[in-house]
């Protein structure tokens, strides 16, 4: 989805570059990871559990928070993402 705009930004909460540069090379993703070593982010988010995505639309506002892992590539994740990209 990323032609339509869909920006990915994963962020690894405590992990050491080089944990995740192990775990990358055996899960290849088609972008980077942030690295959240000290938690400042996970503080600021008010991130408790792993995985936590937040949906932010094109102006910067929260548009939706999912906690666990969620069926993002099924149908009615895709009829979801395609609904916040057309807004």
């Amino acid at each position: 989805m990323k032609p339509r705009g869909l920006v990915v930004l994963p962020v690894s909460l405590q992990e050491s570059r080089d944990t995740v540069t192990t775990w990358t090379r055996k899960v290849p993703l088609p972008f980077g990871v942030f690295l959240d070593e000290d938690a400042a982010m996970a503080r600021a988010w008010r991130i408790t559990s792993t995985p936590t995505v937040f949906l932010i639309d094109r102006r910067g506002r929260v548009v939706g928070k999912a906690v666990g892992t969620k069926p993002w590539s099924s149908p009615a994740g895709r009829a979801l993402l395609t609904a916040l990209l057309a807004s």
